[in-house]
């Protein structure tokens, strides 16, 4: 069962860590890294016929070995392609599964294990 309402194209708009971060050497710190690297970018299209593809940028993290602090750092723009299921209000594709909030696919982690604790798709107009 794939909603009519689910199939489009869709941004990241949030990326959340637990610690906010200054990559952008702006005049504050955020916890959205999306907000933070201006190179980090993703689509996502899904289609009818429940495949996807996904144009994004590669998301490299390191961790400082000195001070046990993460890195983050936008490499090139990649693309893949797979397929997904729609139950209810769940998207599970390949192995990441988002709840449907209006127009959004929210995939919410557990913070205390996890690097990344929020992501948000947005459904372009």
């Amino acid at each position: 069962y794939r909603p009519a309402a689910v199939h489009g194209t869709y941004l990241l708009t949030v990326m959340q860590t637990d610690n906010p971060s200054n990559f952008n050497k702006g005049s504050g710190t955020a916890v959205n890294l999306v907000e933070e690297m201006g190179c980090l970018q993703v689509r996502l299209q899904l289609f009818e016929d429940g495949t996807l593809e996904s144009t994004y940028t590669d998301l490299q993290i390191s961790e400082d070995p000195d001070t046990g602090e993460y890195r983050f750092a936008c490499g090139k723009e990649k693309s893949s392609r797979g397929t997904y299921t729609v139950i209810g209000s769940v998207v599970k594709m390949d192995s990441a599964t988002f709840t449907i909030y209006g127009d959004q696919l929210v995939d919410a982690r557990k913070p205390d294990v996890e690097l990344i604790d929020l992501v948000v798709f947005t459904k372009m107009p």
